[in-house]
């Protein structure tokens, strides 16, 4: 009998050690789960899934917006109304004629740091259990801060987020523990760039903690993975200052994070306290398809979204919203650029960008993508960005708009006669198709090779070194040999057939190129289709240079001004993906975008109007269409949110730099006035890793979870040993 019992008890433990290993987290989880639900906004649309959550890293896409809610920045700037945010700044200022920014920083700021994690994750009362109230934000935190984000002379050089600053910047000098001055060098006075820098939402951090981060190391910043909710994780640097601290991270799949009210923050008396206990986000392995995204919104189990969301989703009766009551109903964070590349000809002729400009049915692009976009701007700006639309001439804008017809429900057939006047009168049509009448200039050869040096070039199918056109001139190129001038076939390249480089499973813009594309075709008949990539393939192209159109979106976002979107299209060293993508040069045009850096008053606004003129007029990058930031939220929990009647941008719940909205938008929230309720808890799958930009396509069916196939093994070992044990006991 004592055998027995004792053969039961060994039975009993050694199960119960199995599931244990299984299902480490599952008590937490059933905690994190009975949050009521007014207690808890729910976020989801970033994404990445948030692994890390590294404040220096936070540009590169892997931290989540988890971070802006623990750390805190200076300054930002609200993008509707282009107003400054304060946050741990009290005041920043203009000193010693534009050579000097003078900073200071708000009294009583302090940081919190957790003491005992178990007993700060271990209840759902926004208590001081586990925490207390640690040393004050000082200037030397600032310091060390711009110094991990490469602001200094003596940052490590591979951190590039203030490298603007790191240019300009001759001292930054300490005048006490709030108050510190950011000297310019001479040829920087009033840089706009060092201004905006400093407003940016760049979050401070620690010094104390982050030296040790640190250690000498960039390596160490760019690996380390700052979850709080590890167990391998030292208490030591649980240090942050934010309305919000880490409370629970799915340790499985990394697919939801949980930050709890923190009730030591320093702002509350001052910004006002958040009313939101807790700020939940799920990333992108939490849901299996963007039906269950769907399903979640409109069952309120999402508050906030930041995905592509279908108008029968929310335009059904309800609670959910979006932030114009009427088409377009989402802000636009950028345009969508069909960028031709200069290094080809015609492509680097403005006669051929304006005709194909004019015969887009932006109607159709609008239909295509989502049916609910802004018309682009032929300046390429965004129309609710108020940084980048503040040299903006408006009247010489609309001018443009409706010479190139970059509107919907323009009269086709009257816009693609224009378009046929300008092919004629640049080209001649033999065979039923369109020949260049004579090459390009010399001017256009040496220009490029001035700036760029001696790249190669191609004139309709043929490309050779910029020296090789200057020696020999460019009737190899020329394809009817028996008429006059170099005549080059529309529609050909070296590489083929005209096409739009894009990025296959991108079905939004996928669709506006298509639209593009049937247009030309079908008013100019050129030859044109659309070219789908994978990513890989896409980036090597443009990487390349061997594309002859490329769709482009990821160009700065929303809380830029005209310098800075300018300085990306047309400045700089041709890098691909990343800046000059087009290789359009314009000295001129350089020189003068150059100058908005430091230029003020009446200069400065001379120097944006003729920017303006030459943008406009030579048409460097066609506008494809508007580029929304998707946000959608509910009412049924929380209310308060940015909307047209209470503006604030950008609204999308992204994190980055720029993201200075995040905290403000969170201290206007309020409940909706609903009886408490526990969370609901759908169950999470996995799913690939979206790709950048939001689409309606479901993503593929889920694999089985991790912890499924843990708990399988675990039930089939336990089978074993209780089959093993009981033929032992027969014998």
């Amino acid at each position: 009998m004592g055998n027995k019992k004792q053969y039961f008890v060994t039975l009993l433990v050694a199960t119960i050690l199995l599931l244990t290993t299984a299902f480490p987290t599952g008590v937490l989880q059933v905690s994190a789960q009975q949050i009521p639900r007014n207690r808890i906004v729910w976020g989801c649309g970033y994404w990445p899934d948030q692994s890390n959550f590294n404040p220096v890293t936070q540009l590169e896409g892997a931290c989540g917006w988890d971070v802006v809610l623990m750390y805190e920045p200076m300054f930002g700037v609200d993008a509707a109304s282009g107003k400054l945010i304060k946050e741990l700044g009290e005041s920043i200022e203009w000193i010693n004629n534009g050579l000097g920014i003078k900073i200071t920083l708000r009294s009583g700021i302090y940081w919190v740091r957790i003491t005992d994690w178990s007993a700060w994750s271990g209840t759902t009362e926004v208590s001081t259990a586990g925490i207390e109230q640690y040393r004050p934000i000082t200037t030397d935190d600032v310091e060390y801060s711009f110094f991990l984000y490469g602001a200094l002379p003596n940052s490590p050089p591979q951190a590039w987020y203030m490298s603007g600053l790191k240019s300009r910047i001759r001292e930054f000098e300490k005048v006490d523990d709030r108050t510190f001055i950011i000297h310019l060098k001479d040829e920087y006075r009033y840089s706009s760039v060092a201004w905006r820098t400093l407003t940016r939402a760049y979050p401070i951090l620690p010094k104390d903690v982050w030296e040790e981060v640190y250690a000498g190391s960039w390596d160490n910043i760019n690996a380390f993975t700052n979850d709080w909710a590890s167990k391998d994780f030292p208490t030591k640097w649980m240090v942050a200052s934010g309305m919000y601290l880490p409370w629970f991270h799915d340790p499985v799949r990394k697919a939801y994070t949980i930050m709890k009210k923190n009730p030591l923050w320093w702002g509350k008396n001052v910004l006002g306290e958040p009313a939101p206990d807790f700020f939940g986000y799920r990333g992108g392995n939490y849901y299996g398809s963007n039906e269950a995204i769907y399903a979640d919104l409109q069952a309120g189990m999402i508050d906030w979204d930041g995905n592509y969301v279908p108008p029968d989703v929310w335009q059904a009766p309800g609670f959910l919203k979006t932030y114009f009551k009427n088409p377009p109903y989402f802000p636009e964070s950028s345009t969508l650029l069909l960028v031709p590349n200069h290094r080809k000809y015609p492509l680097c002729e403005p006669w051929l960008r304006k005709a194909i400009t004019m015969v887009i049915d932006y109607e159709k692009v609008n239909l295509a993508s989502s049916g609910y976009l802004f018309d682009p701007s032929p300046l390429l700006l965004p129309w609710t960005d108020a940084p980048a639309r503040e040299l903006v001439n408006e009247t010489l804008e609309r001018e443009y708009i409706l010479k190139y017809g970059t509107y919907s429900g323009k009269n086709m057939y009257d816009f693609a006669a224009r378009a046929l006047a300008i092919l004629s009168e640049h080209c001649i049509k033999v065979g039923g198709s369109w020949y260049t009448k004579d090459g390009p200039s010399m001017d256009w050869v040496r220009r490029m090779m001035d700036y760029y040096g001696d790249i190669e070039l191609v004139v309709g199918k043929v490309k050779k070194p910029a020296s090789w056109w200057l020696a020999n001139g460019f009737s190899i190129a020329d394809q009817l040999p028996d008429y006059p001038g170099v005549n080059v076939k529309l529609g050909e390249s070296d590489i083929g057939t005209w096409a739009i480089l894009d990025i296959v499973g991108w079905t939004d813009v996928n669709a506006i190129d298509l639209a593009i594309a049937d247009s030309v075709s079908r008013y100019l008949g050129i030859p044109f289709t659309v070219d789908f990539r994978d990513w890989g393939g896409y980036t090597g192209a443009m990487d390349a240079n061997t594309f002859d159109f490329a769709d482009y979106c990821m160009h700065a976002g929303m809380n830029n001004d005209l310098y800075e979107r300018y300085m990306q299209l047309f400045v700089g060293t041709y890098s691909g993906c990343w800046n000059h993508y087009g290789s359009y040069v314009n000295t001129e045009l350089i020189e003068l975008i150059e100058s908005l850096d430091t230029l003020t008053g009446d200069a400065k606004k001379r120097a944006a109007q003729r920017i303006q003129e030459i943008v406009l007029e030579e048409l460097p990058i066609i506008p494809a269409g508007g580029h929304p930031n998707w946000y959608i939220y509910s009412t049924k929990y929380w209310e308060g949110w940015p909307n047209e009647d209470n503006p604030l941008l950008p609204a999308g719940p992204y994190c980055g730099s720029t993201q200075a909205h995040v905290r403000e938008y969170v201290r206007r929230l309020k409940p909706a006035g609903v009886a408490p309720t526990p969370t609901p808890t759908p169950t999470p799958t996995l799913t690939p890793t979206p790709t950048p930009t939001p689409t309606p396509t479901p993503t593929p069916t889920p694999g089985i979870p991790t912890e499924m196939v843990v708990a399988i093994v675990v039930i089939i070992i336990i089978v074993v040993i209780i089959v093993i044990l009981l033929r032992r006991r027969k014998k």
